[in-house]
């Protein structure tokens, strides 16, 4: 995990991210499983049966993301372990996590970490 996740998650007080998660739980399983599929916010709201608007407000409670940042930040995270382990190219490791646009994964991973993909290659 990131600092950034840590942060996120340590702005709400517990018991209420608990209750949060739980009305969102399918949702969040959801992007953790398929964080490479394109998926709207309004797909994650059904699967958790209730409104979009909703949805979203209890997400970012639980997280400080909205759930595409957060599945953003689970593709990146994704992608840096893969260039941790020196066997995939940026190019390659953005592929993976479904993202084709390579400034686009520059600009993405830079927001995230701090610092280009090729820098994390060792």
């Amino acid at each position: 995990d990131t600092d950034m996740a840590r942060v996120s998650q340590n702005m709400v007080p517990n018991k209420y991210r608990r209750k949060f998660l739980y009305a969102i739980y399918e949702g969040i399983s959801y992007l953790e499983k398929n964080y490479t599929k394109e998926i709207t916010t309004e797909q994650l709201a059904v699967l958790c049966n209730m409104s979009e608007s909703n949805f979203r407000r209890l997400f970012h409670r639980y997280s400080t993301l909205s759930p595409i940042a957060y599945r953003n930040f689970l593709r990146m995270k994704h992608a840096r372990k893969l260039l941790e382990t020196g066997l995939y190219t940026v190019s390659e490791s953005a592929s993976i996590v479904n993202i084709e646009d390579p400034f686009y994964f520059n600009k993405m991973f830079k927001k995230y970490f701090g610092t280009a993909p090729r820098n994390v290659i060792p």
